[in-house]
């Protein structure tokens, strides 16, 4: 391996270089995220969801994710592992909901509007959905 020239400690300290070009690159997201909102420009979730319609997200992509996964488990990259961690858990739910059955789908719409308080406005709005997808 090319490391094997350096130092441990010169690796050490380069790894935590990169982590920290890591963590301001997901700091400067969040921030171009909100803005972004405002603007009305696309967002991470937005491109996945977007890729999904178009039918490129498959197994393929999920083993390149876990690939990149691993590799970053080895190394120790625990901002990596987060990141790459999370993209896969994204990925994966969408080829889930798109492989799904109607009231499977169905099930997770209803799941998802639920904010925890609402009870009652939760379920007028499951039977007024459940009324439109089976009439």
């Amino acid at each position: 391996m090319r490391l094997k020239g350096y130092s441990e400690e010169d690796v050490r300290k380069a790894r935590k270089l990169i982590s920290s070009f890591i963590r301001v690159a997901e700091e400067v997201e969040e921030e171009i995220s909100e803005t972004l909102k405002l603007l009305k420009f696309p967002t991470s979730a937005q491109k996945i969801e977007e890729a999904t319609e178009k039918g490129k997200l498959t197994e393929l992509v999920l083993m390149v994710i876990w690939n990149g996964l691993d590799l970053a488990r080895r190394d120790e990259e625990k901002d990596v592992i987060r990141s790459l961690d999370l993209l896969y858990r994204r990925v994966e739910a969408e080829i889930l909901k798109r492989e799904a059955t109607p009231a499977m789908r169905l099930l997770n719409d209803l799941l998802n509007i639920h904010d925890g308080y609402d009870g009652e406005g939760w379920l007028k709005e499951c039977k007024k959905r459940m009324v439109d997808t089976f009439p």
